[in-house]
């Protein structure tokens, strides 16, 4: 599809799969899909791509979100914007999948794991994980090759799960790599599984709450002052 696809307000029972597709609308939006309500899961994935913003504000899916292999492209703007969204089983971006702009989550709810192990992000000089204020009700994984280029931000996000960041890279040199002032993990924070995490910018943690441990073994940083802040740090 060459231009924008329109399906604000929508409402589809049962799947909508939009594996292989391919859809396109350079510096506008491709899919305006605000506010659809999805009775099943949604599959973008199998070589899914999307050239333009993707737009999921405040969308219901009562099933499995599921953008695994998927390349979404938004260079400087938002590749998916899906602040408020509503996910009632998980949400994956792992086997690759690979993000060109900023993937927006800004108070989101997943109700299951949320899956970007092995995922791409990309917003260099900008936010490329907005995840403010996000709850999760299983885990959030970011292992195995997970590359963050951009600010990675999760303050005040609540994980009932753990956040496992084990073999992850994030980037965001002269400024916050993680910025996680506030946030609460109900299971841990996860750093060490065989290479290190590596940080190329500072890790925030003021005021978080994190039980039961807060584990940093094998962790690397790049920045020599204030690369890790832990103010009022519970855990």
């Amino acid at each position: 599809a060459n231009g924008e696809i329109w399906l604000l307000d929508a409402h589809v029972s049962g799947t909508f799969d939009l594996s292989g597709a391919r859809l396109s609308n350079p510096d506008g939006v491709a899919l305006e899909a605000s506010r659809i309500f999805v009775d099943g899961p949604v599959f973008c994935r199998k070589g899914f791509s999307c050239n333009g913003e993707m737009r999921l504000r405040r969308a219901r899916i009562a099933g499995f979100l599921d953008f695994a292999q998927a390349h979404l492209s938004n260079p400087g703007r938002c590749a998916l914007f899906a602040p408020g969204i509503s996910v009632d089983g998980g949400m994956s971006f792992h086997e690759g999948s690979v993000l060109d702009g900023e993937l927006n989550l800004l108070r989101g709810h997943v109700n299951g794991d949320l899956d970007l192990s092995g995922a791409q992000l990309s917003n260099q000089g900008g936010v490329a994980f907005e995840g403010r204020r996000l709850a999760v009700g299983g885990a959030v994984f970011c292992r195995d090759g997970f590359s963050c280029d951009g600010e990675m931000r999760l303050a005040r996000a609540h994980i009932t799960g753990f956040l496992d960041i084990a073999q992850a890279r994030l980037s965001n040199p002269g400024g916050n790599a993680l910025a996680a002032p506030g946030i609460s993990i109900d299971d841990g924070l996860i750093c060490r599984d065989g290479n290190a995490s590596t940080f190329a910018g500072s890790i925030v943690l003021d005021h978080a709450r994190i039980t039961p441990d807060l584990d940093l073994t094998g962790a690397r940083t790049a920045r020599e002052t204030d690369s890790l802040s832990c103010t009022h740090l519970v855990a």
